[in-house]
């Protein structure tokens, strides 16, 4: 009966384990399939939209899951939160200083090529690729074999 419930216990750990592995690329394929929405709408310069509309919304939009995320952590890795986040600051500004001197145009262009290559390669995932509810992921090395 004891090995039972250890065998029991086991598989809802394995089952809870690969479900939050799961939900963990889930949420960074959302986090980087919404900023390259994002990087699309700023680069559309249309009404309403273009770029400075896209910037706000997705810092906003990425300040609130930062600060959501943050309330469930501990102090000590809040703390090394805004440490990273400021190191990332000072980075950012230090390559914005530089840019300076850089054709805005250039830039923008390569921006923009940045932004069609990733959405490419974004639709051009085939479908087949796609997460089955019937709780068993498929493994990295079978997706990108099946690609080849």
């Amino acid at each position: 009966m004891a090995r039972h419930s250890a065998s029991a216990s086991r598989e809802t750990l394995d089952h809870g384990m690969r479900r939050a592995v799961v939900t963990f690329v889930e949420f960074s394929s959302a986090c980087m399939l919404f900023g390259v929405e994002s990087l699309q709408t700023a680069l559309t310069f249309k009404p309403g939209k273009g770029i400075p509309k896209a910037i706000d919304d997705l810092e906003g939009a990425l300040d609130s899951m930062a600060s959501e995320l943050s309330h469930q952590m501990t102090q000590k890795n809040r703390e090394t939160m805004d440490s990273a986040a400021s190191a990332a600051e000072r980075i950012v500004q230090r390559s914005f200083d530089a840019l300076a001197f850089v054709d805005p145009r250039r830039v923008l262009k390569t921006a923009v090529n940045f932004v069609q290559r990733s959405t490419e390669a974004v639709s051009d995932i085939p479908s087949d690729l796609a997460v089955e509810h019937d709780d068993k992921p498929q493994l990295a090395v079978d997706a990108l074999v099946s690609v080849e």
